[in-house]
């Protein structure tokens, strides 16, 4: 890449000192609650730290690995959920293993560089190293070319993308809340519908008998309703007037066998509505009439048309009653409110509900008005989704263009960012090598004032 008049390459190596932390024995409490911040990759926020979980000791410090991070280092994570995350410290801080921290020379604004490596981060995250936790590693890090433009231009470059990413960031924000806005509609919208208030019927409403509500009261082991009062002409079953469990426990195939491609689909309890693909003939359920999956731990709800396989665990295969729109039986499935236990089992929360029925000619006119507005809000949500879309490439177009010198203009009397990393360089080569001694007390720190934190352990 041609680089613009007045910028130089430089390794990520010499642009600062480096470094990673440590972690304190977990067992030992006085090394813990201490006031010396202490942060780990999931506190690295892309942005200033202005909050942490959990804070150190000076006896936890001196026990381990960690040190004193200055202010306006930047911090990279390493490797975990969170590899690729970066920070820049407001307050001197510490930081365990996971964390690597650069404390940038002067010829680098500490900003300047936090964005060079969020504008990189796919690329280090392809070259991290190692099996089940790929690590970036500070080798890696440190190899990293960094384009240096002039000090000033770094800073017009920073303000320039601060301005650009604020209004991205509050788009973003915009469009968030019109997704959330479209699942709060769906979710009113299935809740006037199993009420009776969707449908253009006249009839009126009345109360339950005292019999058939009082199984709702208080009872946190089967599914819920928001509305127990339902128009005179339904009435509520139960499980086993409006499904039947038709799952079959012979035909299941474990996930180790499921295929990326095949004849045919397989359903388990996963989010996506396929979790595979199988050739196997003799797995194919039994049924001829589209069925509903519920997952037993996932409580995931789906809608699915015949053949198809079970997946091996967790899979509950629904077919709705004669006398039930397999539709309707769906929405129903989505409306009812059944409590989160976690990978726990739910089933018998569904089992032991009680479900309101309509005439038949009611629950497709329900399912037509219900399809009807799912339709227009779907579209709605796939609009937004697709903008938030075009946000994550704006920005990462933003980035590589500010990273070739295209996002501001150049100041022909800007020093030369070679001239500032040569002096730079000189005076390293002229500094005499720093001694070992103590490490910097925590009396030697301006750190934060104290704050609330969780207690550790």
């Amino acid at each position: 890449m041609m680089l613009p008049q007045g910028w130089v390459e430089a390794e990520a190596s010499e642009v600062g000192t480096w470094g990673s932390g440590g972690t304190p024995k977990s067992t030992e409490a006085t090394y813990y609650n201490g006031n010396i911040p202490w942060i780990r990759s999931g506190d690295l926020p892309d942005q200033e730290i202005t909050k942490y979980e959990i804070q150190i000791t000076e006896a936890g410090l001196n026990a381990c690995a960690a040190k004193w991070v200055p202010t306006n280092s930047v911090l990279v994570a390493l490797y975990g959920a969170t590899i690729g995350k970066i920070g820049i410290t407001t307050y001197p801080v510490t930081t365990n293993q996971a964390v690597a921290f650069c404390t940038p020379c002067e010829a680098i604004n500490p900003r300047y560089l936090a964005k060079y490596f969020l504008s990189i981060r796919e690329k280090l995250i392809s070259l991290a190293q190692g099996g089940a936790q790929p690590n970036i590693s500070q080798i890696i890090l440190k190899q990293q070319i960094v384009p240096l433009p002039p000090l000033a231009e770094q800073r017009r470059i920073v303000a320039k993308l601060d301005s650009l990413t604020a209004r991205i960031a509050r788009t973003r924000k915009k469009m968030e809340h019109v997704s959330n806005t479209v699942s709060d509609l769906k979710k009113k919208i299935l809740l006037f519908a199993f009420s009776g208030k969707l449908s253009n019927s006249e009839y009126h409403h009345e109360k339950c008998s005292v019999e058939v509500k009082s199984v709702f009261q208080d009872d946190q082991e089967r599914g819920q309703w928001s509305e127990t009062s339902l128009p005179s002409s339904w009435k509520w079953v139960e499980f086993n007037q409006f499904f039947s469990d038709v799952t079959d426990s012979k035909k299941k195939l474990p996930a180790n066998l499921y295929m990326d491609s095949g004849e045919f689909p397989v359903i388990d309890q996963g989010k996506s509505i396929i979790g595979g693909y199988t050739d196997r003939k003799d797995l194919i359920h039994t049924a001829s009439d589209p069925v509903i999956i519920f997952g037993d731990h996932t409580r995931s709800v789906k809608l699915i048309h015949p053949p198809f396989v079970q997946g091996a665990d967790g899979v509950k295969v629904l077919s709705p009653s004669e006398n039930v729109c397999v539709d309707y039986a769906y929405y129903a499935m989505l409306a009812i409110e059944i409590p989160d236990k976690g990978y726990s089992r739910h089933m018998k929360f569904v089992r032991r509900a009680m479900w309101p029925l309509p005439p038949l000619p009611e629950q497709n006119n329900i399912v037509r008005k219900i399809n009807h507005v799912f339709a227009r809000a779907n579209l709605i949500e796939k609009e937004a989704k697709r903008a938030l879309s075009l946000l994550e490439r704006l920005e990462s177009a933003l980035l590589a263009k500010a990273f070739r010198g295209e996002l501001v203009p150049q100041d022909p009397d800007d020093e030369p960012a070679s001239v500032l990393l040569d002096r730079v360089r000189a005076e390293r080569a002229a500094a005499p090598k720093p001694k070992r001694g103590r490490r910097q007390s925590i009396q030697d720190m301006p750190l934060p004032r104290k704050r609330q934190t969780e207690k550790h352990g």
